[in-house]
């Protein structure tokens, strides 16, 4: 193995995921098991608890807290996928108990991590937040209500998408820097400062390539979950109308009907949602393994230790 181009990540994704197939599925499936069971233990509790905060700050206190479990259970399947992972690139192998361990036992640090990572971007978002109120505040502005309407929708929808943009960049970075950190908590057992600085150092003066090869990764997944997505609508469409077709008047049957179909849309969507975010798992990981290999050689240790297991194997 050796230094890799984006398009070599992406391959090299692939088959790892079709490789490690069966470890990948049964570990969502079991990740999602216990995400469920957590689900239903926090619901009770979190319930209670926006009955005592006041109307107006329970639905965004709801949001948030939501949005912060959401981030900490994401970043904890990653722990797993990145175990799996491991196997292909180390040439070593993993029980899937150990993995859902290694993903249950790494999550605290992942969290630290994530809560560290958010302050150290904290000025950034102070700043994005700065531009969108000076965006509402311009739209208001007489300058802006006495513009020619077709030329106001035009300035507007241009600064709209460029801040869109702007967002997404501090998303990709904030969430690809993140996963650097936790990726050298799983890989190289780093303590939570220990992996912030070396995830720094990986990253410093490749921020370019980095960033861009996240952001292809990303512009890929989303495109293959839209293809898969569309194509399930779309089959779900037609099935339908046979149904339609086929029990015209019986109106008690195709009502029957939805139910199932629900579900069975319900479970494929998800289904495509693991995929996709395995997906970009792997090769988040493999793009860890590369600055690796780039600054620090690892891929000649690897072969280095490679050619000292077949000379053991060879002795034996």
């Amino acid at each position: 193995m050796s230094i890799m181009g984006i398009s070599e990540m992406m391959d090299r994704s692939m088959l790892i995921f079709k490789k490690r197939f069966g470890q990948f599925t049964l570990f969502s499936l079991l990740y999602g098991i216990i995400i469920f069971i957590l689900n239903n233990f926090l619901s009770v509790p979190l319930f209670f608890t926006m009955t005592l905060v006041p109307a107006e700050y329970a639905v965004f206190l709801a949001l948030l807290i939501t949005f912060i479990l959401l981030v900490i259970l994401c970043f904890s399947f990653s722990i797993g996928i990145i175990n799996i992972t491991m196997q292909d690139i180390n040439s070593t192998k993993v029980s899937l108990g150990n993995i859902i361990g290694n993903s249950i036992k790494d999550t605290p640090k992942a969290v630290a991590v994530i809560i560290i990572n958010f302050l150290i971007f904290l000025p950034i978002t102070a700043v994005y937040a700065f531009l969108l109120y000076a965006f509402y505040n311009f739209t208001n502005t007489l300058f802006f209500i006495s513009l020619e309407s077709r030329l106001s929708e035009i300035i507007f929808i241009v600064i709209l998408v460029a801040l869109i943009i702007l967002a997404d960049i501090i998303i990709v970075a904030y969430l690809g820097f993140t996963f650097f950190c936790v990726f050298l908590i799983v890989e190289e057992k780093s303590g939570i400062i220990a992996s912030i600085k070396k995830s720094f150092w990986l990253i410093k003066n490749d921020i370019r390539r980095v960033f861009w090869s996240l952001f292809v990764f990303q512009i890929t997944v989303l495109s293959l979950y839209a293809s898969l997505m569309s194509f399930l609508i779309s089959a779900t469409f037609i099935i339908m109308i046979i149904f339609v077709k086929l029990l015209e008047t019986e109106y008690i049957l195709l009502g029957m009907l939805v139910i199932p179909i629900y579900f069975l849309i319900t479970i494929v969507s998800t289904v495509i949602m693991f995929i996709s975010f395995e997906l970009a798992n792997i090769m988040s990981s493999l793009l860890c393994y590369n600055q690796k290999f780039r600054k620090e050689g690892y891929d000649i240790i690897l072969r280095l230790m490679e050619i000292e297991k077949r000379k053991r194997g060879i002795n034996q």
